[in-house]
């Protein structure tokens, strides 16, 4: 995108943000037909027509999670392929919206799954969803099964139990806790942040999962496989656990953020963080990368010190920020509307947007008149050099 469109959407978190924080922005989708959804703390939810640079949003549908309480939380928002809208709280409370076709209004759905949610995410072709949280377990769960009207009622949620229960009704693939530790004791399950990746090149049905766990660590699932996960790196995450995990650009990369102000690239196929962005000074409350098809790939993120930065996401090199812009209240979601129009304007891969030799390149050389012979610049010129590396 341009400067100006970055401004643009950055001017609807702020919208949101006025009324204080019982209307604060907890999660943001945007759909491709142009619309987003918004989904606030006091439980509502709204979506908007995305606006244009000479235009303002446009509410075109407004509601509220009846389920809602003060205590709860949006943790999963998204629009599916038809253009419906999917909302989960960390209580549980699911939500299907259906969007008006032809005059016509469906009743939205609701169900509930179990509670303590920290994460809940739609995979791309809405057929699943996964989530997990606070001593639950990596989930996936077959979307249209869960809002099935004849489904049973939830059993009792035990804790830290729960993982020698039966699937639930809906579910389809449940993680198992890994190994206890060298003290032969349970290790405690707090997974973060959850992330589908791609399954491009695999046979048959199944999901890879990336989730970020409270005590720094990132699992890598295949659902097609056993329970546990197929890798398990440990200590991604140096201040306070996993924030943020999202797939990245590319097959095998993928951002992971903590609560301090570290954003790395992860290299998915060793474990090992391939670079970590410098300057951030605030912990990072939200990514956004853009789509692999993407001529120059970049990343966005919003963090707790109020700026917007838009990355380069290079797969050689460290990336760079683009672009700074602060902004008046804290942005917890930042997501990509799926616009390729601006990728080639964007700069390749291959330049560096922060040489230094671009900069003293634009500046033309000036001369002396009084200067001497040759062979006198030169030496003056040595003797500055020389002044240079000693630090005078």
């Amino acid at each position: 995108m341009s400067e100006g469109e970055w401004k643009t959407d950055i001017a609807i978190l702020d919208d949101g943000g006025k009324a204080g924080k019982a209307r604060a922005i907890q999660r943001l989708a945007v759909s491709k037909h142009d619309q987003v959804v918004v989904a606030h703390a006091d439980g509502s939810a709204s979506i908007f027509e995305c606006p244009t640079e000479d235009d303002s949003s446009k509410l075109v549908q407004e509601w509220k999670e009846s389920r809602f309480s003060s205590e709860n939380k949006y943790v999963g928002l998204a629009f599916t392929p038809n253009n419906d809208v999917i909302s989960c709280t960390d209580g549980g409370h699911l939500r299907l919206i259906y969007r008006e076709e032809g005059g016509e209004t469906k009743a939205p759905l609701t169900t509930a799954i179990p509670k303590r949610l920290c994460e809940w995410v739609l995979s791309d072709d809405g057929a699943s969803f996964a989530y997990g949280g606070d001593e639950v377990e990596v989930s996936v769960w077959d979307t249209s099964r869960a809002f099935d009207s004849s489904r049973n009622v939830l059993p009792p949620q035990t804790g830290g139990k729960r993982k020698n229960m039966d699937l639930i009704e809906g579910e389809v693939w449940r993680a198992r806790n890994v190994a206890n530790d060298f003290l032969n004791l349970r290790q405690p399950v707090h997974n973060t942040s959850l992330t589908f990746l791609s399954t491009s090149g695999t046979k048959g049905p199944g999901h890879h999962i990336l989730a970020g766990s409270r005590l720094g660590s990132v699992r890598r699932y295949d659902t097609r496989a056993a329970r546990r996960p197929v890798a398990d790196w440990k200590d991604i995450a140096k201040v306070g656990g996993v924030k943020t995990v999202q797939r990245g650009n590319r097959e095998h990369e993928a951002f992971v953020s903590d609560h301090g102000s570290n954003l790395s690239a992860l290299d998915l196929r060793t474990g090992r963080i391939m670079y970590t962005y410098s300057g951030l000074a605030g912990s990072i409350a939200s990514i956004a990368p853009t789509s692999s098809a993407f001529q120059t790939p970049l990343l966005a993120s919003s963090s707790l010190d109020r700026f917007f930065r838009l990355h380069t996401a290079p797969s050689s090199q460290k990336g760079a920020v683009l672009i700074k812009e602060w902004i008046k209240s804290t942005a917890q979601c930042v997501v990509w509307d799926g616009d390729m129009s601006s990728s080639k304007d964007a700069p390749k891969e291959d330049e560096d947007t922060d040489s230094d030799e671009d900069v003293w390149n634009g500046i033309p050389n000036v001369e002396d008149d009084n200067s001497g012979s040759d062979s006198e610049s030169e030496g003056e010129t040595e003797t500055r050099k020389k002044k240079r590396k000693k630090g005078l």
